[in-house]
């Protein structure tokens, strides 16, 4: 993967829109150490798997929502009707 190192687009750490892409772990910050200390030196950012494959994910997310939320008590109405129109048949 790529780095791409924010100093060249003009985009500080500080940014609001870097910072939130960070927190949710849609970008890693990798270090260069050019200094004594560790995580001293040039900061670069990549794209961690769930940033690069941002919308597959939301859309499995969403399909696993409408699956538990929507079609499963459909099922279970359609089955419980059945079943007691089948109870009403019988007796």
């Amino acid at each position: 993967m790529q780095s791409i190192y924010p100093d060249k687009l003009g985009i500080d750490f500080n940014n609001f829109y870097l910072n939130e892409l960070l927190s949710k772990e849609l970008l890693s910050v990798h270090h260069v150490n050019s200094g004594p200390e560790p995580n001293s030196g040039i900061k670069s950012i990549r794209l961690t798997e769930a940033g690069l494959h941002f919308f597959e994910f939301k859309r499995e997310r969403l399909i696993n929502f409408l699956m538990r939320s929507v079609a499963t008590p459909i099922i279970v109405s359609a089955l419980t009707t059945g079943l007691i129109w089948l109870i009403r048949w019988l007796i």
